[in-house]
């Protein structure tokens, strides 16, 4: 999609209280994620997130925001210096390297060491189990080996796991590794899910939401953004 420009404070908490004056129930838990990196719009989102806790704002707790990062370890380990409340959680996606680089190329500058590291330092310090956001695909990263390096991992930094599934980009006509990329099935996800049970690892299995819109996790914006980059060049 490209980068634009960060939001600043303002617009970040005009985004909720839009969306409160159109819901019929009072907001109460909110992840920062998605479209852009939090951590690299670090003071705007933490200042949206004092304005937004506190009482004189919408006085949600911070015990229910989660920040989320594709693996940005400063941010990571700034919220630890600031003992910041709110949750954290990581995509994660992989813990075999040479995979994580192919799914997030951020993992060049910021490795598994250096992301292990980092998250270590924010549980000591805050007590706050991260939470790793994982998206299995169909014989790559959904195997027993894989769990097992999961399982390693929370070992030693004890973490949640929130699996999710994928959904299709077909819509933005991926090519090369993008295209081989198939969700797992239903069934390996319970198995892949079960053998981390096993170990004592909370597991989550995320359900499925807008992808009949093409509004589901991983689809937001892109295909009105690319139907409006084709009819630009159109023209």
């Amino acid at each position: 999609m490209g980068f634009s420009r960060n939001l600043d404070a303002g617009e970040i908490v005009d985004q909720v209280i839009q969306v409160q004056r159109l819901s019929h129930k009072r907001i109460s838990n909110l992840v920062f994620m998605g479209m852009g990196e939090p951590m690299l719009n670090y003071d705007n989102v933490m200042t949206a997130v004092d304005i937004l806790t506190d009482d004189r704002g919408l006085n949600i707790s911070a015990r229910r925001i989660t920040i989320s990062t594709a693996g940005y370890t400063a941010g990571i380990r700034r919220l630890a210096d600031e003992q910041r409340k709110v949750k954290l959680a990581l995509s994660l996606h992989a813990l075999n390297e040479a995979k994580r680089i192919q799914l997030m190329p951020i993992t060049k500058k910021y490795g598994i060491a250096d992301l292990t590291d980092a998250l270590d330092d924010y549980y000591r310090r805050t007590r706050i189990r991260p939470t790793l956001e994982y998206i299995p695909f169909e014989g790559f990263n959904d195997t027993p080996g894989d769990a097992d390096l999961l399982i390693a991992f929370i070992r030693r930094v004890p973490c949640k796991i929130n699996l999710i599934p994928y959904h299709s980009i077909a819509f933005t006509k991926p090519s090369g590794f993008a295209a081989t990329l198939h969700p797992s099935s239903r069934n390996r996800i319970e198995v892949f899910a079960d053998k981390l049970r096993q170990a004592n690892i909370t597991v989550m299995i995320r359900s499925s939401a807008g992808e009949d819109i093409n509004a589901a996790c991983g689809q937001l914006a892109v295909e009105t953004q690319s139907a409006a980059a084709e009819s630009h060049s159109a023209n």
